[in-house]
């Protein structure tokens, strides 16, 4: 975001719709500020957050409520600004932070003039009030300890962040020559490691695309300078602009092309914060179902490997019943007392050595081969079914790891619904009906092909549509359902082509150069009673060969 003193200059120019307002209310949620503030065009809400993801400040339309019990600093606040009058709003030159003064009163109609600072700077951004000259309160207390440089405290007095080692926008003589002879690279990083005040973002966004001859002469570097300097002067036009797939808000074009238009810069950036605060929720919550799934994978993967070492150690039952059947035949040779004894094999002629407790006797060590015998084939008659169902467990939970990746935030829910089905998850309350999520859809030479993003909707697909329409799959591999609604028309070859790979897309095998997909009509493919969502047999498929290819946005 480029949350540059540049961007804020042209907000303080917009902020000064506050001018002559009375501070009617005060929100503090975590570390964000809100005032309501009286103005003569009505109520206007100001938004100040020290959050470190996301600092800033500007006009907002949200309504907002306080926590429960009220934070100290809340209440500092309400006593010091309740019912103040905003006198005056400005930048601090080329700083992230804006200057707000309040006329107040006290109790005995004494008038004091306070300040209230918001340093909009990254993880160490705060809001300061002050009191001729000295800190009243802050948001965040910053203590010798967390900083040696500037320690921000009730009772000491205020001071600006230490100034750093660059030149202004407005130093240009000192930029020219800083600039002169830079001979390769990215010059709008040498611009950055020169001048202070302005976003990487703003900086790529005016020279990123320039060219430039190497090395840099002494006109190039005044036309930089010039440019720089000029910023401050540009009539503002606020826009919302896509970069690298994320909105970003811009106080004008600055030469981007296709931008959204805004009616003030505080509605571009509230419009991209809330997508970033959309899309941060989005992530999380993608990231808590992920995390769910590879948990329970490793889970079933640990637990399917106890098994197999179980499994192992019980492969030589059939030894066990050898040597009781050997015991029993020969227990006239022997007595108690014996450690071993050498008994010739009826089955195959061999000579076999067989272990013996000397303590007992030959019946008792007859009787222990055969019970190690039973509780081995036992043990193995269990393990069968653990294993089968540890294996259908991590096939069911690839499955669902694979529709949540392509599944956006309005699938989730039946990501969940999935997760609840095999007892990853436990649903609580009662289930809200939302509308059903829509599977991709897309045209092929004017057969409409569905996509299943997750096994709901693969559930949904093979239930609902019609049985003489062309059903997809991956041959053997996970992924989603496909179906070409045919109404009863014959289907061209391109188009299954086309529709399989889509469907080899949509599977772990997108990455493969080719893709084995079987496709067969829907009316034989059937679901199994009590199999899992998107579980289904199918005959009389064909099978064909194809390169991943992904659906057109």
């Amino acid at each position: 975001m480029p949350g540059d003193a540049l961007n804020y200059k042209y907000l303080a120019d917009e902020l000064q719709i506050l001018l002559g307002g009375r501070v009617d209310k005060i929100f503090v949620l975590d570390e964000t500020v809100i005032f309501v503030v009286h103005t003569t065009v009505g109520n206007k809400s100001l938004l100040i957050s020290a959050s470190p993801s996301s600092p800033r400040i500007h006009l907002t339309k949200q309504t907002f409520t306080n926590a429960p019990v009220p934070s100290s600093f809340l209440l500092h606040l309400r006593k010091k600004l309740g019912g103040a009058i905003v006198k005056s709003i400005s930048l601090v030159p080329f700083e992230r932070i804006i200057k707000i003064e309040f006329d107040c009163h006290n109790e005995i109609g004494m008038k004091f003039n306070r300040v209230l600072y918001a340093e909009i700077m990254g993880k160490y951004s705060n809001i300061i009030l002050t009191e001729e000259g000295k800190i009243t309160e802050c948001i965040k207390h910053v203590t010798p300890d967390i900083s040696s440089v500037r320690s921000v405290l009730p009772g000491l007095s205020y001071s600006l962040p230490p100034q750093q080692d660059k030149a202004t926008p407005f130093d240009s003589e000192t930029i020219a020559n800083a600039l002169v002879g830079f001979e390769q690279g990215s010059v709008a990083n040498k611009i950055l490691s020169v001048v202070y005040g302005l976003a990487p973002a703003t900086i790529k966004a005016v020279f990123e695309n320039d060219n430039f001859d190497f090395p840099l002469d002494e006109a190039q570097a005044q036309n930089i300078a010039k440019a720089l300097k000029n910023l401050y002067y540009i009539s503002p036009n606020p826009c919302i602009v896509t970069i690298d797939g994320k909105p970003d808000y811009f106080f004008a074009p600055l030469g981007f092309e296709q931008v959204e238009f805004a009616c003030t810069l505080s509605e571009a950036m509230e419009t991209v914060y809330e997508q970033k605060q959309q899309n941060a929720a989005k992530t999380e919550k993608s990231a808590r179902l992920g995390l769910l799934i590879k948990n329970a994978v490793a889970r079933t993967e640990k637990k399917l490997a106890g098994f197999l070492q179980k499994q192992r150690e019980c492969e030589d039952l059939e030894t066990d019943r050898l040597y009781g059947e050997l015991i029993t035949a020969n227990i006239y040779k022997l007595k108690t007392g014996l450690k071993k004894f050498l008994a010739d094999n009826y089955y195959d002629g061999s000579v076999v050595e067989i272990p013996l407790d000397e303590q007992l006797s030959p019946q008792q060590n007859a009787q222990v081969y055969y019970k190690r015998y039973n509780k081995k084939k036992k043990t193995l008659d269990n393990l069968e079914t653990q294993i089968s169902a540890s294996c259908d467990d991590l096939e069911k939970l690839n499955s669902a790891m694979q529709s949540l990746e392509f599944s956006s935030e309005r699938e989730y829910p039946d990501i969940e619904a999935e997760l609840d089905a095999i007892g990853i998850i436990k649903k609580r309350g009662r289930t809200v009906k939302t509308q059903p999520s829509a599977p991709i859809k897309t045209v092929c030479d004017g057969f409409t092909v569905y996509i299943g993003k997750n096994n709901v909707q693969n559930d949904r697909l093979v239930r609902t549509c019609d049985k003489r329409d062309i059903w997809l799959h991956t041959k053997d591999i996970h992924g989603s359902h496909v179906v070409i609604k045919t109404e009863g028309k014959e289907v061209p070859p391109a188009v299954i082509e086309t529709a399989a790979s889509h469907a080899a897309y949509y599977s772990k095998g997108r990455l493969s150069g080719k893709v084995a997909v079987d496709y067969t009509l829907l009316k034989f493919v059937n679901k199994p009673s009590g199999a899992p969502p998107g579980k289904v047999i199918y005959t009389n498929q064909k099978t064909i060969f194809v390169a991943p290819i992904k659906v057109e946005d």
